[in-house]
């Protein structure tokens, strides 16, 4: 089991460049734009619509420090560049492109940019102009997140912006959230792009992003999750605490669980914790039911035991099923036991498999069993009868 692991701004907001150039990533074609001066920038108004998914922290090979007895590499060269972009095996392309990268400073960087703009359009294409970003705002975020700005005025497509950021995040997450913060972005983008540095950041020190949280409450405004209760049992993924909260357990379950519980309680509180049990869970079972076991009863600790029994479900989900029982809220019980049987794979194309699904809630009181019975006949899927699709992992 793994973890899955992303107003008005300081800005004047600026309107869309005309129809005649709003072309490039929008289309299938980037415009190369010039690189504007820091004073010139201004943040573009962007759509609602128009959100970035991500998923988990970047990770990225860190600039060599530089070796005075070392020979000096021959100058980049765009037929070097051609070489590597021409290698059929996407693996080896990638590789190569990394390693160029991360001997490339600011100025061979900007080349990299201008021959990737070049390129037909295309995945090879997208994924170059991306890593290339990345790189630029890790050597110089403010200029790279500048460049993005621009071309996301000229061609409508925000990717730049965030690349930039996101290598910024890399060297300085501090200073890239600072710059974030004033940008004035469309609230789906900014929260999208605080959850990325955050990632960035919770991967490389977790401590560092859980204090910048706290001391920014703002960072978490306007995540309307539903946190353990939702729906029966479901929690919303990718809040900021919960971003930081599952890298820090990756590294070390107890003190992430810990600062978890140090949150106010409530939603953001519930989906953290949850990220942190699926992680202790796929690290150290024994710890995570002790540690659930040691909770207070109440609704806080019936979404522990929600999240527990989730992740055990994966390995065992007879064992998992036991659990349900402590769990005193019925809508969470019953999004809790949906979610096991689906997991379980009673949910198949051709309908439910009611004899294992029976098989499996027997140990459950009769009464839980029977309203069970009932929502998994009549649902045909874990998400149907009111089960609620926040209970899935």
């Amino acid at each position: 089991m793994k973890l899955f692991t992303i107003s008005g701004g300081l800005l004047p907001t600026l309107g869309i460049a005309s129809t005649a150039l709003a072309v490039g990533f929008g289309t299938g074609r980037l415009t190369s734009p010039a690189v504007p001066s820091p004073q010139s920038v201004k943040a573009p108004t962007i759509s609602e619509h128009q959100e970035i998914r991500t998923l988990s922290a970047i990770s990225s090979t860190p600039a060599p420090t530089a070796d005075t007895n070392a020979v000096p590499d021959k100058k980049l060269g765009q037929d070097d560049f051609k070489k590597i972009m021409a290698n059929a095996d996407a693996r080896e392309r990638t590789k190569e492109l990394d390693a160029l990268l991360a001997s490339s400073d600011v100025p061979e960087v900007k080349q990299l940019l201008d021959w990737v703009a070049a390129m037909p359009d295309g995945p090879e294409k997208r994924v170059a102009m991306g890593k290339v970003m990345k790189r630029w705002g890790e050597l110089d975020g403010s200029a790279a997140a500048a460049y993005g700005i621009d071309s996301y005025q000229q061609t409508g497509n925000s990717s730049l912006i965030r690349n930039a950021l996101l290598g910024w995040a890399q060297a300085d997450p501090a200073a890239s959230m600072q710059y974030l913060q004033g940008l004035g972005l469309g609230h789906g983008l900014a929260t999208d792009f605080t959850r990325d540095i955050l990632g960035v950041w919770s991967n490389a020190n977790p401590q560092a992003a859980a204090a910048y949280l706290q001391a920014n409450p703002s960072a978490q405004s306007g995540w309307g999750v539903g946190g353990f209760g939702r729906g029966g049992g479901g929690v919303a993924w990718g809040t900021p605490s919960a971003v930081v909260a599952g890298n820090w357990a990756a590294q070390d379950p107890q003190a992430a669980a810990n600062w978890v519980l140090s949150l106010p309680a409530g939603p953001q509180q519930g989906s953290a914790m949850n990220q942190v049990l699926q992680n202790w869970v796929a690290q150290d079972p024994n710890a995570a039911v002790a540690f659930v076991n040691s909770q207070p009863a109440g609704q806080g600790k019936d979404g522990m035991v929600s999240s527990l029994a989730r992740g055990l479900a994966a390995d065992d989900p007879a064992s998992a099923i036991k659990w349900v029982s402590a769990i005193g809220n019925e809508g969470m019980q019953a999004g809790t036991v949906m979610n096991i049987l689906g997991q379980a794979g009673v949910f198949g194309p051709n309908g439910p498999d009611t004899a294992l699904a029976q098989s499996l809630v027997a140990p459950l009181p009769q009464p839980v069993q029977q309203r069970i019975m009932q929502r998994v006949t009549n649902s045909g899927g874990p998400w149907g009868g009111g089960g609620g699709r926040g209970s899935a992992r």
